[in-house]
């Protein structure tokens, strides 16, 4: 029986802030970059920029619907920084997994789950090294970074056999039952409850995020449950970017899921009551095809 050669589609998703100076290491760096199908999923007014970074891609320029739906802005955290929760997460977590679940469905229906892979990544993360997914592409995992775990998954990019990363693409579909469990708001915490079950092996790719003025700190902390990998540490400083290994951040406490103690679990198993059967309708607002 002859084997068909995996084809790579890349979602780029989120925000073209600094795509413009990330997108030369990301063509250097991506191997089978040139023969890849890519969907560019950001915002509204970003469509000539992105047609410009990624040319030839198709480019799905679109704003999810405001406001939060109510249920995700009253989720646990809502005391104590409710306030930035509210202001700046809640939305970044939100609307992101609305952002890639559209993207997913921009081009699901040329994807062959038990052929092809996926990569998603975020358009403002540069590249110091080579991103070489072919040499793992018969691999039956999904690949995340080491490193800004904040005791889950790093959500910053992710890459893996096409019927894998369908999990983590459409992870949205599952807010609901995460809520029943008593999970609180937490990106990187959501995606590791999502993958439970699913093959994960952690893969040292050397990047950071670049915010256009500067180039983040990597957070590289076992307390974190980062995985400490001292090539990569060099790699990244040899690039001038910092590595922090001892960072803490209030935010972020560092406890077991669902951490939020017995009143919060309580709080988000109500918030879930009833709206396990509209999950579905949410979902398929995110969807191109019924946009």
């Amino acid at each position: 029986m002859e084997t068909k050669t995996p084809r790579l589609f890349i979602l780029i998703v989120g925000q073209l802030r600094s795509a413009e100076q990330t997108i030369g290491a990301f063509r250097e760096y991506c191997v089978g970059l040139p023969e890849a199908k890519i969907v560019v999923q950001c915002g509204a007014s970003e469509g000539a920029l992105a047609e410009k970074c990624f040319p030839g891609a198709l480019i799905d320029a679109w704003d999810p619907p405001e406001p939060l739906p109510w249920r995700v802005r009253w989720a646990w955290p809502f005391l104590g920084e409710a306030g930035s929760e509210c202001g700046r997460r809640k939305p970044s977590f939100y609307y992101q997994l609305l952002r890639q679940y559209r993207a997913l469905d921009l081009c699901a229906d040329q994807v062959d789950v038990g052929r092809d892979w996926i990569l998603k990544w975020r358009p403002d993360l540069r590249l110091f090294g080579p991103l070489d997914w072919a040499s793992h592409s018969d691999e039956k995992m999904i690949s995340l970074p080491p490193n800004d775990n904040f005791g889950g998954y790093n959500d910053q990019w992710a890459i893996g056999p096409a019927d894998l990363m369908f999990h983590y693409l459409r992870r949205l579909e599952r807010l609901a039952d995460y809520f029943a469990v008593g999970g609180r708001v937490q990106a990187e915490a959501f995606l590791k409850w999502c993958l439970n079950g699913v093959p994960v092996r952690r893969w040292s790719v050397p990047y950071c995020m670049d915010r256009g003025t500067h180039l983040q700190p990597v957070v590289l902390s076992q307390e974190w449950d980062d995985v400490f990998d001292h090539d990569l540490v060099d790699k990244l400083r040899e690039s001038a970017v910092a590595v922090d290994m001892a960072r803490r951040e209030r935010s972020y406490p560092h406890v077991s899921f669902p951490a939020c103690g017995r009143f919060g679990q309580h709080w988000q198993r109500a918030l879930a009551w009833g709206w396990r059967w509209s999950a579905g309708v949410i979902a398929r607002r995110a969807g191109a095809s019924v946009l």
